[in-house]
């Protein structure tokens, strides 16, 4: 039974949560959807929090989570993607505007997977490598760059047991701000290189607030959008709380290095299957470190509608490592389970 990684991008969501040549335009329909709920909104009574009343009534909140989404839509148009405007923040040191992109996308991707759910092709997946009593196999592990939250998701469907913190146990979760054990490496791990968008952390508790609730909640009433402007709210009115999404490129030593950890994970890889990512280029240091420590890599297959580039920026990434058959799949109706899983 051969070791097997697959690294997942934002094309393989992308039936469900939009990539980039969608978000704006996602976005501004988001907006459009909070402005019609202005009505069901408290303007007199100041919103009472987690930790006690804020300095702003219901409204308030409200208009200002749209203030930041129209600059989240407006600033990321200016740019490549969502993430290269973040990286900029971060090289500017703008630790205020980079809060409030990732607050916005956090309150965002929380209502679209409320709405929308999951992509098909996850349950798919699950459905072909779960064993009775949702088992999964010791010799699969996951490197994802998504922030979404489509595999815990997808996998509450097959689970008995729904409690949240228990799904991210099952799938052996990593991220940043996650659990962080490297007893995953013994068996099947998800590693989060970018964390999770339905989380916020409180830097000095730890997670303090899941959004798992709002998910499973119906986003057509009131009270899920009451809730969801309560959750940013929160986190935008106390200095120490933030999403719990968070670049790999951030490199905060205070936590642990979610890199190093997704190298550990898939360092005895024999197979590598790369879906609905790209390399982008501002990935490529720690693209390279996590696969050229894979030294036992024979094989990688690409499952991309337009693999050929891929596979091109592919080698120039994996120059450490010789004798490797790339095999390209332009079938992206699944997720690709390749005979080495047998």
């Amino acid at each position: 039974m051969k070791d097997i990684t697959y690294l997942i991008g934002a094309g393989a969501s992308a039936n469900c949560l939009p990539v980039i040549a969608g978000l704006n335009d996602r976005i501004k329909g988001f907006i459009n959807v909070l402005n019609d709920k202005k009505k069901d909104f408290d303007s007199i009574r100041k919103l009472r929090g987690h930790v006690g009343v804020t300095d702003k009534s219901e409204s308030e909140w409200l208009e200002l989570l749209i203030s930041d989404l129209k600059w989240l839509e407006k600033s990321s148009s200016l740019h490549a993607s969502v993430d290269t405007f973040a990286k900029k923040l971060w090289i500017k040191q703008n630790s205020r505007d980079l809060k409030r992109l990732k607050l916005g996308l956090t309150i965002f991707f929380t209502y679209e997977q409320a709405s929308r759910r999951f992509d098909f092709r996850y349950d798919s997946f699950f459905a072909s490598i779960l064993k009775i009593g949702a088992i999964l196999p010791q010799n699969i592990k996951v490197i994802s760059w998504n922030y979404d939250n489509q595999f815990e998701l997808s996998y509450n469907e097959y689970s008995t047991d729904n409690n949240y913190d228990h799904i991210k146990h099952s799938l052996g979760i990593n991220s940043k701000y996650g659990l962080n054990d490297t007893d995953y490496i013994e068996r099947f791990t998800i590693n989060k290189l970018n964390g999770s968008c339905l989380e916020i952390y409180d830097s000095r508790f730890g997670v303090v607030s899941s959004f798992e609730g709002l998910i499973a909640s119906n986003p057509a009433t009131s009270t899920f959008f009451k809730n969801l402007v309560k959750e940013y709210a929160n986190a935008m009115h106390q200095d120490w709380s933030h999403s719990s999404l968070s670049f790999s490129w951030e490199g905060d030593s205070e936590k642990s290095n979610i890199v190093e950890l997704a190298k550990t994970a898939s360092e005895n890889s024999e197979v590598l299957i790369v879906i609905g990512y790209s390399f982008p280029y501002f990935n490529r240091d720690i693209d390279g470190d996590i696969i050229n420590s894979m030294t036992n890599l024979s094989k990688v297959y690409i499952q991309d509608i337009n693999p050929s580039p891929i596979i091109a920026r592919f080698k120039a990434i994996a120059q450490g490592l010789n004798d490797i058959n790339i095999v390209a799949h332009n079938d992206v109706e699944q997720f690709l389970l390749p005979n080495e899983l047998e």
